[in-house]
Parts: structure tokens; sequence; C-alpha cells
């Protein structure tokens, strides 16, 4: 999955240029377009983000925005994985990271980190 996910943003970077890269499980039936929305425009201050499951150990949304590399990491403990590359990622670029909330396939917020 990481590596074909890696190849399909490297292809549509090739092909369009500098775009917003979202990958999002299929099981969040609780999303609402605005919430997408205001998830990505969060995304787009730190230029990475993830969405965290209700279990707290899977992702649920990555988003690589701007010239951000995507890659992913999912699997076992991605949610782990992900967070401390995205804690990485920003504060080797300057910027705090702070927690928000988008709902999970159950309606319950979960950590969403910039």
């Amino acid at each position: 999955l990481n590596a074909a996910l890696s190849a399909a943003a490297a292809d549509i970077r090739a092909k369009r240029g500098v775009v917003d890269l979202v990958v999002l499980q299929a099981d969040l039936p609780a999303m609402q377009p605005s919430e997408l929305t205001e998830a990505v425009a969060a995304a787009r201050s730190g230029g990475r983000s993830v969405v965290v499951d209700h279990h707290g150990t899977g992702t649920s949304a990555l988003f690589a925005c701007g010239e951000s590399a995507l890659d992913p990491r999912f699997g076992p403990e991605s949610a782990r994985d992900m967070l401390i590359q995205v804690l990485v990622h920003s504060t080797a670029n300057g910027r705090d990271c702070a927690p928000t909330s988008i709902p999970t396939p159950i309606s319950t917020p979960c950590a969403h980190w910039e």
C-alpha cells in the first residue's frame, strides 16, 4: 500500500506539479465535506498532517500539501510513526503543532496535528 501510494503521489505531481495530496481511509462515513475542507486548510498551514483513528493507533487520513512529501507509513502503529514524522517535519520548519479534531467513523474526535 505504501509503495503504491508513493508511486501515485510521484505520478500525480510529475503530471500536475505542486498539488495538495490527501489519502483517506474508505471507512469515514461520518466525515462531512466541510470537515474535509477544514482539514485540508489546516494541513496547508503546516504542509503535512495526519488524522489518527478512534483507537489511537491507526491513521484515518494523511495530508501532504504544497511541496511536502507524502511518505505514507500505513501498517501496524501507523499513527505513532506518522505523528513522529509530522512532528519532526513541523519542528524542522519552525512550526508549533496544535491539536484540533475531525470525526472518525463513529463520530468521536481524534487527534489531528499540523
